[in-house]
């Protein structure tokens, strides 16, 4: 007895031109992805830095706010110094790169403009400690961080009434994810004493 094998057997298998079409589609596939993820990077980067001038910002007045609504005097000066060397004479305007605010009548805090280094900080009385509150901060000769105003906005010559304290920051942000400083930013706000002013 003869066995006979079948030769109907068919061996399935891809082709070249079936494996080119699938590896172009998983290639467009992937680069899609790809392009996805780099749009979403590129985006992050671009709200990171504004995020986090919004931050610094909050991190400079956060003690500030709160001081200056229960300061019982408040005082500025061109440069930090000490003793503090406040602007009282009269007709003089009340603007400069240094704030000294008396929580009581026996402790102050200050807030100045390092120039050396461009930042900003914050000094307690009878304390070393130095807080460091942010850099990169831009000062020309006519724009003073630290101003009295009255309530009409005027820039006071004298200690008259409750003043206000404007506040006016300029600083460059980091971009990110060059880490070059060039996102310009600028936080401007005014701030109202509760108690009135006693010399």
């Amino acid at each position: 007895m003869q066995i006979s094998q079948s030769s109907t057997s068919q061996r399935s298998g891809v082709t070249l031109v079936e494996m080119l079409i699938s590896i172009g589609l998983i290639i467009m596939v992937l680069a899609v992805v790809l392009s996805g993820h780099l749009y979403g990077l590129r985006l992050y980067s671009l709200c990171r830095s504004k995020l986090q001038a919004s931050q610094a910002s909050r991190d400079m007045v956060k003690y500030l706010i709160s001081e200056v609504y229960s300061a019982a005097n408040v005082y500025v000066a061109n440069s930090y110094s000490d003793p503090f060397h406040a602007i009282t004479n009269v007709g003089a305007l009340r603007q400069g790169n240094a704030l000294q605010i008396w929580l009581d009548a026996s402790n102050y805090v200050c807030y100045y403009f390092d120039a050396d280094n461009a930042s900003l900080h914050r000094a307690v009385m009878g304390s070393t400690n130095i807080n460091f509150l942010g850099d990169s901060i831009l000062v020309s000769g006519t724009n003073h961080i630290f101003t009295l105003r009255d309530y009409a906005g005027q820039i006071l010559t004298n200690e008259t009434g409750n003043v206000s304290v404007h506040i006016r920051l300029e600083f460059q942000g980091t971009n990110y994810p060059t880490g070059q400083k060039i996102d310009y930013h600028k936080f401007e706000t005014t701030i109202s004493r509760r108690s009135s002013f006693s010399s």
